[in-house]
């Protein structure tokens, strides 16, 4: 709701497109006075740098000594004692994976807008598509965003014991990134048997959908289809960005998309944190929380833990820098530094 109060001031302090580096200075002042979080300023800055560009004019912004006020303000946050203790994902264990799958025939599942002869039916695709997309990001550690985001030309499948993930671009990799599913000695574990049965359950389901996953819906001509994560949420985004009016038809669509994206992305989230909930799954602790990295966190803590060294880790992953084990690793070891001397 902040945010969306502090996005209408945006409005209405852009109604002239004001294009003075001193009236986003004042206007950051305004947001300290009020105590908006840096989260918040950093959407204003986006905004405002985004509807100058729109219009072709200066980007006050891009301005140095703008920068530096903005940076100003998160060190004057982190001091003030206004921010919260940040939250991480808690990190799924193997034994916490292996009870979310052995619960997932129990765990009630609902699919929206499909007669009751097909529920059943729809049900079942279901949990092939949250084992699949479960097992996948696991042991990618990969992010639940773009696994959701994941389309059918990124995986290369040759049949034998692996199957190849290449994302199209990956924050600091915009050539994209690509790692592999390896075959299991366990079955119930094994991301390949997982990904290939869903991608055989749900091939008469598609109709030209290219998303590896998506939404198990009804369409006029098909009474079970898969459609894109953004299917339900394509017509409530649609128009309802607060500054509309300062975007060009293109931008406007470009945000419609990419809100819809965002909404598609928190209801896998929100059914997620529902099936580790079924299962048991506790955060470890006040500052952590069940979530969309949890996958992630929890194979590098468990590769961690395993003696898996930071660069072959790093490789896995898609990092450039090996030292974010450090934030992502929950592991620590129980020996004292100095038995391991031996002395």
């Amino acid at each position: 709701s902040s945010r969306r109060r502090h996005t209408r001031s945006l409005c209405d302090w852009s109604s002239d497109v004001c294009s003075s580096d001193l009236a986003v200075l004042l206007y950051l002042g305004h947001l300290k006075v009020v105590g908006a979080a840096p989260s918040t300023v950093d959407i204003v800055r986006s905004g405002i740098s985004w509807v100058h560009e729109d219009h072709d004019l200066p980007n006050p912004v891009a301005h140095p000594r703008v920068i530096e006020a903005f940076k100003a303000y998160h060190r004057w946050w982190a001091g003030s004692g206004h921010a919260k203790g940040t939250k991480q994902a808690h990190p799924l264990s193997v034994p916490e994976v292996i009870n979310m799958i052995e619960v997932l025939p129990k765990v009630p599942l609902r699919v929206r807008g499909l007669a009751a002869r097909d529920g059943a039916t729809g049900r079942a695709l279901l949990r092939s598509m949250l084992r699949a997309e479960l097992l996948t990001a696991w042991h990618l550690g990969r992010r639940l965003d773009e696994i959701v985001r994941a389309e059918l030309s990124w995986l290369t499948d040759n049949g034998g014991d692996q199957i190849e993930f290449r994302s199209t671009t990956q924050k600091a990799k915009p050539g994209g990134f690509a790692n592999v599913l390896q075959r299991t000695k366990d079955p119930h574990l094994c991301p390949v048997t997982a990904l290939r049965e869903w991608l055989d359950l749900s091939a008469p389901y598609r109709f030209g959908e290219q998303h590896i996953f998506g939404r198990i819906a009804a369409s006029e001509d098909h009474p079970i289809c898969l459609v894109p994560v953004t299917h339900r949420h394509e017509s409530r985004q649609r128009g309802s960005v607060p500054y509309a009016d300062f975007l060009s038809e293109t931008n406007q669509k470009a945000v419609d998309e990419s809100r819809a994206l965002g909404a598609g992305i928190a209801e896998h989230r929100k059914r997620l944190v529902r099936w580790m909930q079924a299962a048991g799954v506790q955060p470890v602790g006040s500052d952590r929380r069940l979530g969309g990295h949890s996958m992630r966190r929890g194979l590098v803590t468990e590769l961690h833990k395993a003696g898996v060294g930071q660069l072959e880790i790093a490789n896995h992953i898609g990092w450039a820098d090996p030292n974010l084990i450090h934030t992502y690793s929950d592991h620590q070891s129980s020996t004292h530094p100095i038995e391991r001397l031996g002395l």
